[in-house]
């Protein structure tokens, strides 16, 4: 989203900034179609070879080496300029929709999105003090309360419920509000992962368990799951799956 990060990415690898093709500058932000964009950008000046590089919110990122190609005819030029209030309006980040009753767990898209890595990928830090495990990785120590920059952790998905509640339909927060209307009552789980005789707790949701069968002690795998729709965007993160054998 940013026109200044290719150029900052190609410096950091010695490439001069001349050599980048980006169509952030004049079109912004145009999310999975930005790489593409771009490589028809560079071959429309008969670059070649041409090295395409896309990435995004924590999730990985993928090149490939394009050689060979002829030079393509197409107009990535534009004369109608749209604020950056209106382009997020219609992307689905802005919206007049009022906020859920009651507040919950609502979370901005920025805020969401700034926490990806930990959600997506159960990204942790240690404390260069004392080698505990914060999740999420930010602010001060949970253990020696230390404020240093944390080494990223990666937690294994394999954990254990170390305590769990049941939710009902009318205690559920605005969010699971639908969610928990179609299902009835959920489980959510206090679920300790370790790491290198390290442990961090996160908090997940139990997916397709009765409330009443998830008890601490119970082994489970965080999974990949949507966890709610807000502002027109569909959220995803890490809900806890009971293993087979606890089943």
């Amino acid at each position: 989203p940013d026109g200044d990060l290719p150029g900052r990415a190609a410096g950091a690898v010695g490439l001069n900034a001349d050599a980048v093709s980006t169509p952030a500058a004049t079109l912004g932000d145009t999310g999975a179609a930005g790489p593409l964009l771009g490589l028809a950008a560079a071959l429309r000046e008969g670059a070649s070879p041409t090295l395409v590089v896309g990435w995004g919110s924590g999730a990985g990122a993928d090149a490939v080496f394009v050689d060979g190609l002829a030079p393509v005819q197409g107009d990535l030029d534009t004369d109608r300029e749209l604020t950056y209030p209106a382009s997020l309006r219609r992307r689905g980040e802005i919206t007049d929709d009022e906020p859920p009753a009651g507040g919950g767990a609502a979370v901005s898209v920025p805020t969401w999105r700034r926490s990806q890595p930990a959600r997506y990928r159960l990204l942790a830090g240690r404390c260069p003090d004392c080698g505990a495990l914060a999740f999420p990785p930010e602010g001060a120590c949970p253990d020696c309360h230390g404020l240093g920059s944390y080494e990223s952790v990666r937690l294994p998905t394999d954990g254990v419920v170390e305590t769990a509640t049941g939710v009902s339909p009318g205690g559920a927060p605005p969010e699971f509000a639908r969610q928990a209307e179609r299902g009835g009552d959920y489980a959510v789980a206090i679920v300790r992962f370790e790491r290198d005789g390290a442990a961090a707790s996160v908090p997940l949701q139990v997916a397709d368990a009765d409330p009443d069968a998830v008890e601490a002690g119970d082994r489970v795998r965080a999974v990949f799951r949507r966890i709610y729709e807000r502002e027109g965007v569909v959220r995803y993160g890490r809900k806890a799956s009971l293993a087979s054998e606890d089943r």
